[in-house]
């Protein structure tokens, strides 16, 4: 960012959302692709 000339008419916040091609998909699309799968089926989480 230091190399580009800084312009006060921009918000930082409207550069972010370009960056951002994709939107975030539905929530019902991420439920029916089970990517958050039952806390049971993590194997990352070890039993105390």
């Amino acid at each position: 960012m230091r190399g580009l000339a800084y312009n006060p008419g921009i918000l930082p916040a409207e550069m972010i959302i370009r960056q951002r091609v994709k939107p975030m998909p539905s929530r019902e699309e991420l439920l029916k692709r089970n990517s958050f799968g039952s806390v049971n089926d993590n194997k990352y989480l070890n039993a105390m």
